[in-house]
């Protein structure tokens, strides 16, 4: 509603608006589907995470050889300007 370009007031909106729209959905479904799950999430919760080492080391990975990049091509600018 506040446009976002005002400096500080354009969160004014969010504050307001995103938690009254939570409330009403909560209120608006229905208690007997709200306690299934929330039974649910409960019973997700207490089970154990599956873990994916191999999905870690493809990210580390990743990451690892965007710095070296990142790195590699800060060195090479440094060089050219030095000279």
């Amino acid at each position: 509603m506040i446009p976002d370009f005002i400096p500080v007031l354009r969160y004014l909106d969010d504050l307001i608006l995103l938690p009254a729209g939570i409330a009403l959905a909560v209120r608006l479904v229905p208690l007997a589907v709200l306690t299934e799950c929330r039974a649910q999430a409960e019973r997700r919760l207490a089970e154990a995470r599956p873990r994916s080492w191999m999905a870690a080391g493809v990210i580390v990975g990743v990451w690892g050889v965007a710095l070296i990049a990142v790195a590699w091509l800060t060195w090479r600018v440094a060089a050219r300007r030095a000279v």
